[in-house]
């Protein structure tokens, strides 16, 4: 049953003859209602005026707003550039598909773009399948698009991002000063496959632009990608320098910088990292990268990592025998300012063959790069002690039995504690 309607825009940059087929599901699974959409774009290129149930002011993408849906946007019968599906109203879906990409001209892939506060909320479970076209550098765009003198925000939640394809997230504040455009991202985004971008476009002075991943979790399956293409919250013109503020990130996957260059630099920080999964030992990658970014242009800036947002407990690593951790590589970055580091930042999660007298390489910094700002630092693992200091680029951790003095105290606390117990207990009795 057909419960809500959002009225969504299709636009072009070029007019062209267009067909579209949109697919769309109850929640059960059952399909509501399918069929293509097929004719030309009207005389100022914008505007999608027939279908093949004739003329139309818009076109209709019938969707349960109450409880989210399925859709899938197959854009195989498209030879012309990709469209951009203006979000009208709140949209609520359950999965999402992008397909058909094939025949399509152009360097970039479709837009679901949002000109007003926006919600896309997913629903428990939600997957965003992108299929990858090689010749677009991005395949599928979800963007805050802000024009006029005001503050827009378009809320995403949790989702998994499937397909070998690439999705680009952005915040786009354009041509009016006053204009601010916010793309806030919460809870976890699962990147099963292929890659996700978060960036930031837009240069007229007055305008500001910002991409809030900062309450994130991004959870990177093997052989993903996270990218961060430009700094993430700006005003007016792209600074040459700039930070990336990411919340979380666990995985096995890799977090690059591709900022364009080649005298910008990109500053990436994170409230947490934790290499694969915890209890089970992994590798997460932090990198500089040089080449053809995201958006098509030539990323040969500089990337270094700063752990000044590093949360109490938020760099999780697994220990197991001697030499068998949890790692994180940096990889090409010109710098990893450490001088914020705290032994509390770590949190340390003992497996099978942790013992007194190992040693394991928790960050290896490889390159021309250096770290700035470490101090050696000590604290407790487990029953034992713990010494964190570099050799050479990588940040080693030792484990050795307590000193006897530091056991003379923890049985002097146990005995206090032991004898306060006592004294509660007589006192109730």
């Amino acid at each position: 049953m057909k419960i809500s309607l959002l009225s969504l825009l299709f636009f072009t940059t070029a007019s062209t003859a267009f067909s579209q087929t949109l697919y769309y599901r109850d929640n059960n699974g059952v399909t509501a209602g399918f069929g293509p959409l097929s004719g030309n774009w009207d005389t100022s290129n914008t505007l999608w005026t027939t279908s093949s149930a004739g003329n139309i002011a818009t076109t209709t993408w019938v969707n349960n707003v109450g409880t989210p849906n399925d859709a899938t946007l197959d854009y195989v019968g498209n030879t012309g550039p990709a469209p951009a599906i203006a979000l009208a109203a709140d949209l609520n879906l359950r999965n999402l598909e992008i397909k058909g990409l094939v025949n399509m001209t152009g360097t970039t892939g479709p837009a679901l773009s949002a000109s007003a506060n926006r919600t896309l909320t997913f629903g428990t479970g939600a997957t965003v399948t992108v299929e990858d076209r090689s010749a677009f550098t991005y395949d599928f765009y979800i963007r805050q698009l802000t024009t006029t003198a005001d503050t827009f925000t378009l809320n995403v939640n949790s989702f998994t991002k499937a397909g070998a394809g690439t999705m680009l997230i952005a915040a786009h504040a354009s041509t009016t000063s006053g204009a601010n455009a916010v793309v806030k991202v919460t809870g976890t985004v699962n990147i099963s496959a292929g890659q996700v971008s978060l960036t930031t476009f837009g240069t007229t002075v007055g305008t500001s632009r910002s991409v809030d991943v900062g309450d994130a979790t991004f959870a990177l399956g093997s052989g993903t990608v996270l990218s961060v293409v430009n700094p993430l919250s700006y005003t007016g013109s792209q600074p040459t320098s700039g930070t990336a503020a990411l919340g979380f990130v666990t995985g096995n996957g890799t977090v690059r910088g591709e900022m364009t260059g080649p005298a910008n630099t990109l500053t990436i920080t994170a409230k947490g990292l934790t290499p694969g999964t915890v209890g089970t030992v992994g590798t997460l990658i932090i990198e500089d990268f040089t080449g053809t970014n995201t958006i098509g242009s030539t990323a040969n800036a500089t990337t270094s990592f700063s752990f000044a947002n590093t949360e109490v407990g938020g760099l999780k690593f697994d220990l197991a025998a001697n030499g068998v951790n949890d790692q994180i590589t940096l990889s090409g970055l010109t710098s990893v300012n450490a001088s914020a580091l705290t032994f509390d930042r770590f949190a340390f999660n003992t497996l099978s063959g942790f013992e007194s007298g190992n040693n394991y390489t928790l960050m290896s910094l490889t390159g021309v790069g250096s770290w700035s700002g470490f101090s050696t630092l000590t604290g407790t693992v487990g029953a034992f002690d713990g010494t964190l200091s570099l050799s050479g680029n990588d940040l080693m951790l030792n484990v050795v039995v307590p000193e006897p003095s530091t056991w003379v105290l923890l049985a002097g606390g146990l005995t206090t504690l032991i004898i306060l117990r006592r004294r509660r207990f007589s006192s109730s009795r």
